[in-house]
């Protein structure tokens, strides 16, 4: 099921709220325009999306719960920026010089090492270059 940008604070909103009902064995509805969500059994609720709905158990909502809740934020941050990210844009597309990178500019250039003490595995590497 993929919700659009639009219904990620409502789900992040109502998450919340949907697994206290759940862990008290009480009914909960809620519906904004072609979204639904609602308990249907004991510790399970019912979520749909036009017409294709998914039936989750608590668990996996209280998993949900902080990640929808850091992507809601995530999203609002994003909305917050975009005029800035692309005014950025367009006048970084409108230059014609170039700067090269310095030492100071390099976020993360570390070459780590990992010895297995077994005879079957030898060094293993990993390089992570951030830029």
């Amino acid at each position: 099921m993929v919700f659009p940008p639009s219904l990620v604070p409502t789900l992040a909103l109502h998450l919340p709220k949907l697994c206290e009902y759940l862990a008290r064995g009480e009914q909960y509805k809620c519906k904004e325009m072609s979204f639904r969500m609602q308990t249907v059994g004991e510790y399970s609720a019912r979520i749909a999306l036009d017409r294709t709905s998914v039936t989750l158990k608590l668990p996996v909502f209280e998993y949900l719960v902080p990640n929808l809740t850091t992507l809601a934020n995530q999203l609002a941050l994003y909305k917050l920026s975009e005029t800035e990210v692309s005014a950025y844009v367009q006048s970084a597309a409108g230059e014609t010089t170039f700067v090269p990178r310095t030492e100071s500019a390099f976020l993360c250039n570390m070459t780590y090492s990992y010895k297995r003490s077994t005879d079957i595995c030898d060094d293993v590497c990993v390089r992570a270059i951030i830029l």
